[in-house]
Formats: structure tokens, sequence, C-alpha cells
């Protein structure tokens, strides 16, 4: 099988990643009523939903990799910016907020394959001049991404250290 080769995958990764989800939504659930009828009790409930977040993000992990994603990062269709995140785009993205990045990836995957597919057998791939400019502009929207967050932060520590005024 050629590298380049691609084969849709089926939608079995779509429903366990629901149930994990679904799962993970009840353990939390469960467990701040668990905790708030019981605090003197170690909190096992949530201790299942952290490893099914844990497992959940294995799993998209493997499975970005799998639909090779990676692909769309130079492809010349018109893709936003989340479209074109590879493997460890996703996985950072549920790692830190995962109740909004896993469901939109389990969204996203379908078409996201789509799109792969689409890539590999037309072979839109940008030429080496087009990757350069598409590289500086995502650097540009990266960097006021990091310097706005940067801010976030600051202005969180600022909050903590003085208080909120009033």
């Amino acid at each position: 099988m050629n590298d380049r080769q691609f084969q849709k995958p089926g939608n079995t990764i779509l429903i366990f990643g629901w149930i994990l989800y679904g799962f993970v939504i009840l353990t939390e659930i469960w467990g701040g009523i668990h905790v708030f009828l019981f605090p003197k009790n170690f909190m096992i409930p949530c201790l299942f939903g952290h490893l099914a977040i844990l497992g959940s993000i294995i799993l998209v992990g493997i499975d970005a990799s799998r639909i090779k994603v990676k692909e769309l990062e130079f492809s010349t269709l018109e893709l936003t910016t989340v479209n074109r995140m590879g493997v460890a785009g996703w996985v950072v993205g549920c790692i830190l907020f995962w109740i909004l990045f896993l469901p939109m990836y389990l969204i996203k995957r379908n078409k996201l394959a789509d799109f792969v597919l689409e890539t590999i057998e037309n072979n839109l791939y940008m030429t080496p001049v087009e990757k350069i400019a598409f590289q500086k502009k995502a650097n540009r929207r990266s960097l006021i991404f990091g310097l706005v967050v940067l801010g976030i932060l600051i202005s969180g520590v600022i909050i903590l250290v003085f208080g909120f005024p009033v």
C-alpha cells in the first residue's frame, strides 16, 4: 500500500468516542453529588471519569493519525485553521480544553476524512512558495493568539495577587 493511498475509516470510533464523552459527563456529575453527600469519602467516581478522559485523548491521537489529518496542513483546499490542525493540535486541544475539543473532533472527523481523501486523490498540495506564504500568515496568527493568551494569563495573575478591582 502506497503511503499516499487512503481508505476512509469506519464510524466505530465515533460511537465509542460519544460513549466515552457521556460516561465522563455522568461520572463527573456523580462524583460531584458523591462529594456533596459524603464529603469525607475519596472521589472514586471522578477517578473513572479522569481515566476516561485520558483514554479519549489517546483515542483522538490514534484516530487523527490513522485518518492522516497531517495531509491537510498544506492542502490547497479552502479549510479553516481548525481543519488544518494536525494530530498534535487535536491532542493538545483535548488536553487543554477536553469538554470542547473532543466533541468538536467527533463532529468534524468524517469531514476531515473527506478532505484528506480529496487532497490525496487530487494531489491538492501547496507549492513550496505557497507553503512559505501560508506559514508566515499562520505564524502571524499564532503570535497574535499567543499575545492574547499571555495578556489573559497576566490579568489573571494580577487579579489573584492584588484582588479583583471593585
